[in-house]
């Protein structure tokens, strides 16, 4: 940002944590309006979780590719940035809570496959950005840069929008009963099962 729009982020520390204090206080709000939506049950989880990855991925990643329209207006530029990433507070209602929905016994285990994949962001982005930069860092440059950021951001989003679900999946309710020699074997948890283990009134009685 120094070359390119001649501004320091170094002397501005402040303003460069507040794209991550608001998405704090925007998460909490997103959280506060999807948890009204599902106590009033006004719409299903999974269409709250369809419509709010709007705001999680599809706007973030429009104001990054609009950030190829600012050209050196460091003002626009920094406001865009802040936005975009506030914005993405909603994600709280959205992908960082859809594991929960899919399988709330393997919550843990699917989130982390999930940030193990997202992880990897932080050598990918920072050798696509080197690719661009390597013979000119320019205006042109970044642009392709904000631009290839944006669309994952949209194409996720819409990908989640055409084929994301919150419904249990079946895999969820299978628990390990004992040791194989091939391996763990599983079986399904039926609460009709359980219903009859209970013992009945005239049981408890004969006993």
């Amino acid at each position: 940002m120094v070359e390119v729009i001649g501004f320091n982020i170094k002397a501005s520390g402040g303003l460069a944590a507040l794209p991550h204090l608001l998405r704090m206080f925007f998460g909490i709000g997103f959280g506060y309006i999807g948890d009204k939506i599902k106590s009033k049950k006004l719409i299903g989880t999974t269409l709250t979780r369809k419509l709010f990855v709007i705001f999680s991925h599809i706007v973030p990643g429009i104001l990054l590719m609009c950030m190829t329209l600012v050209k050196c207006d460091y003002i626009g530029a920094v406001l865009i940035l802040i936005f975009s990433m506030s914005i993405n507070g909603a994600a709280v209602i959205t992908n960082l809570q859809n594991a929960q929905d899919l399988a709330p016994n393997f919550a843990g285990t699917i989130f982390g496959i999930i940030s193990l994949i997202g992880g990897t962001t932080g050598f990918i982005t920072p050798a696509v950005t080197g690719a661009l930069m390597a013979e000119n860092n320019g205006i042109h440059e970044w642009s392709q840069n904000f631009i290839i950021g944006g669309s994952v951001y949209v194409g996720c989003g819409l990908f989640f929008i055409l084929f994301g679900t919150s419904e249990m999946q079946s895999w969820n309710s299978k628990t390990p009963v004992k040791d194989t020699e091939e391996g763990v074997s599983f079986k399904e948890v039926d609460e009709q099962d359980d219903e009859k283990q209970k013992p009945n009134e005239t049981t408890k009685l004969n006993s």
